[in-house]
């Protein structure tokens, strides 16, 4: 039971930190797209904005579809009860 619970702790710890990743991915989204809308009068500082914002999403693309992955593919995550019920 404490090799399980360990186990339980230690996914946690690790969709905790996921989900801290992905938050934090998308706070600096949030802030380029303000400072995109203050620079839309500048090409030059609108350009540099707008590419921010595309490696932004392509990141936060990545980390989604490796969480995905992770609850498609973890062999310990599954849908059905843990206990047999009769």
């Amino acid at each position: 039971q404490l090799d399980l619970l360990r186990g339980f702790a230690a996914r946690l710890a690790g969709h905790k930190a996921r989900r801290a990743r992905q938050l934090e991915l998308l706070r600096a989204l949030w802030r380029q797209a303000v400072d995109l809308k203050t620079a839309m009068d500048d090409p030059g500082k609108n350009r540099g904005a707008t590419d921010r914002i595309r490696t932004l999403c392509a990141e936060i693309a990545r980390q989604v579809d490796r969480s995905s992955a992770t609850r498609q593919f973890d062999p310990a995550i599954t849908d059905s009860p843990t206990i047999e019920r009769t």
